[in-house]
C-alpha cells in the first residue's frame, strides 16, 4: 500500500483505514521502515505562502529497485506505460 503513495504526502489515517488497522500502527510501521532505511520521510516546508501550509511529510522509497518490484515494473517498456509515469515537459522537447 505504501508504494502507491511513493512521492506523495503521507496520510497515515487514510492508509490505516484502508488496511483496517489503527493510525498508531500505521505510524509505527512507517517509523520501522524509516529506521531500517527502506523509506525516506521528507519533512514539510513550513513557509506560509498564502496560508497554504502543508504539515505532512512526503514518503519515498530509498531503493528504486524495491519500489519498481512492488509496482510490478520489470522492464523499461513497463516503466513507459506505467499509470504514474510523469508527464513530459513540452518546453524541453
Amino acid at each position: 500500500m505504501l508504494s502507491h503513495d511513493h512521492g506523495q504526502i503521507w496520510n497515515g489515517t487514510e492508509l490505516a483505514a484502508s488496511l483496517g488497522v489503527a493510525p498508531n500502527t500505521a505510524r509505527a510501521s512507517l517509523d520501522a521502515l524509516e529506521q531500517t532505511y527502506r523509506v525516506r520521510r521528507l519533512a514539510p516546508w513550513h513557509a506560509n505562502f498564502g496560508k497554504r501550509v502543508v504539515k505532512s511529510p512526503k514518503i519515498s522509497f530509498r531503493d528504486s529497485g524495491v519500489f519498481h518490484a512492488r509496482q510490478g515494473i520489470r522492464s523499461a517498456a513497463d516503466l513507459r506505460v506505467h499509470p504514474q509515469q510523469p508527464v513530459p515537459d513540452r518546453d524541453r522537447s
